[in-house]
């Protein structure tokens, strides 16, 4: 019985483990993408000024 529960709780905790690195995995792609967003959008918009002015 108590080698079930050691081994219930073994595999709870590296199910955990899996899903935490997963949703970690997913929320550092949607951020490095954002962070791309905004620089492209910066760049853009340094783009479009320096035309402005010009």
């Amino acid at each position: 019985m108590a080698f079930n529960a050691v081994v219930a709780i073994e595999i709870l905790l590296s199910v955990a483990v899996i899903v935490v690195l997963l949703v970690h995995e997913a929320t550092s792609k949607l951020l490095h993408i954002a962070a791309i967003n905004m620089s492209l959008l910066g760049l853009l918009s340094i783009f479009l000024s320096c035309f402005y002015y010009y």
